[in-house]
């Protein structure tokens, strides 16, 4: 939650539910780790479904993977969901020294190792070899695995072999083109299309649009839209014209320049930001381009970050909608 402490997300998370919230997902990138806010969610609240958007396939073993989510499953059964993804090279191989190589595969072999110990056999590395890892207390239901993915190989190899997919940073109107890819590889595999749950990560502010906002909007989207998954996905949906006064300038080190050169545009495409009118509608729009999970990530550039961050929590609530 932004700007808030692990240490106050027990009653956020309470209220968050008490408001009709269904679903609470976790990301990982430079704060916290993705499972840690989860099992604490599970102490304080019942029903709602708590999820991993993403955790990446390079930087946890596909041992280290499946007794994490189990541990998840142990504090909430039957509520947990694990979002597994390459996430970027900046995240792997930058931070973490890890060859950020052949994601799509990686990201299939992470799902298929991952499956073969949460449902408690023996996990092997190479399919088709005899498994030496073994969970001691594998779960006794089905712990769904969930990939995130943006161009159409990854998000056709989540269709064939995952139980949902995880998108983000992309605008409303791409959502068709993303699911459809999705879609084509569940047939492909002999699955029904219409099983594959779409979870949409929304970095949303209901601030409005100003200088703050935009401070604040740009720094979240540089991270993403300089890594090169993130800007062939956007090329591939047709985005070039509004990211390249941005890239020109950050290949050549001019990162202020950069993010003054990032138009409102770009914001307003991959952010849901406005008043909270102006990002209702928006919302509408993901769940009308076949989003059945919109998971809202507040932010602000308010001076009361934390108060802005809780009223879009409560205002978009689902009791309020």
């Amino acid at each position: 939650m932004f700007g808030h402490a692990l240490r106050e997300h027990g009653q956020i998370v309470r209220e968050a539910e008490e408001l009709g919230y269904t679903d609470l997902w976790s990301m990982e990138t430079s704060g916290i780790d993705g499972f840690s806010p989860l099992v604490y969610a599970a102490a304080f609240t019942s029903q709602a479904r708590l999820g991993t958007a993403i955790v990446s396939a390079y930087t946890r073993g596909p041992a280290i993977l499946a007794m994490s989510a189990a541990a998840v499953e142990q504090a909430a059964p039957g509520r947990f969901v694990l979002g597994i993804g390459a996430s970027t090279e900046v995240m792997v191989q930058g931070w973490n020294g890890i060859p950020f190589i052949k994601p799509v595969t990686s990201v299939r072999e992470s799902i298929r190792r991952v499956r073969l110990a949460l449902a408690g056999e023996r996990m092997n590395l190479t399919d088709g070899e005899r498994g030496a890892f073994k969970l001691d207390a594998p779960p006794s239901t089905p712990v769904p695995i969930y990939g995130a993915a943006l161009r159409p190989g990854m998000l056709r190899m989540v269709g064939e072999v995952a139980d949902g997919v995880v998108i983000n940073f992309l605008p409303p109107w791409a959502v068709p083109r993303v699911t459809e890819e999705v879609r084509a590889g569940a047939v492909a595999a002999g699955r029904d299309p219409d099983a594959v749950d779409v979870v949409c990560r929304n970095m949303l502010c209901a601030d409005g649009l100003d200088d703050a906002t935009r401070a604040v909007a740009r720094f979240i989207l540089a991270v993403y839209v300089s890594s090169p998954p993130y800007e062939a996905f956007l090329r591939w949906i047709g985005m070039d014209s509004l990211i390249e006064p941005f890239l020109a300038r950050w290949r050549g080190g001019d990162r202020k320049g950069a993010l003054e050169a990032m138009p409102d545009e770009l914001i307003t495409s991959l952010l849901v930001v406005g008043d909270l009118d102006q990002c209702r509608a928006r919302l509408e729009e993901y769940r009308a381009g076949g989003v059945l999970v919109p998971c809202i990530a507040p932010f602000s550039g308010a001076a009361d970050a934390r108060g802005s961050v809780l009223r879009a929590m409560r205002e978009l609530s689902p009791a309020r909608c």
